[in-house]
């Protein structure tokens, strides 16, 4: 899907604020990790550092990802399915 400039732009806004609320998910499943880590990991393979930095990385990618999807990508782009399922325009709103 090709976007134009406006609409490169759009998502620059919900890409920062995803990023924002990842980085403050990702904090708090480290602090999570390493408050409640020893007990919950105490037979693992892994160390819990290895633990906290995954999770932290799974939470902070999932969170950015669903905000820039959420409110960003679907405004985008359910104006143009719509447009183009009723026929009208070229599928920009």
């Amino acid at each position: 899907m090709i976007f134009t400039e406006t609409e490169k732009e759009n998502l620059l806004g919900p890409l920062v604020v995803g990023m924002v609320f990842g980085a403050l998910t990702a904090l708090a499943l480290v602090a999570f990790d390493s408050e409640y880590g020893p007990h919950l990991y105490a037979e693992s393979q892994y160390s819990l550092l290895t633990i906290s930095i995954f999770h932290a990385l799974v939470a902070f990618l999932s969170v950015t990802i669903g905000v820039v999807f959420l409110f960003g990508y679907l405004p985008i782009v359910l104006p143009r399915i719509i447009s183009r399922i009723r026929g009208t325009g070229d599928g920009h709103a």
